[in-house]
């Protein structure tokens, strides 16, 4: 039977490098999650905003 690549202990010494590295790319990612949505928002808005409109004029 093959053996897996990882060992359990190979795994436990990469974790500190893996938290670092999530501890920087993190925030970035949250931050840009924020503007996507907000952008999202926006357009949704503005969609409802034409479709009031339009039901208004008829």
């Amino acid at each position: 039977m093959l053996q897996p690549v990882f060992t359990k202990q190979k795994n436990l010494e990469q974790l500190p490098q893996l938290l670092k590295h999530y501890q920087q790319v993190y925030p970035q990612a949250k931050q840009q999650g924020k503007i996507v949505l907000r952008q999202y928002l926006k357009k949704l808005n503005h969609q409802i905003q034409h479709l009031q409109f339009r039901s208004k004029q008829r």
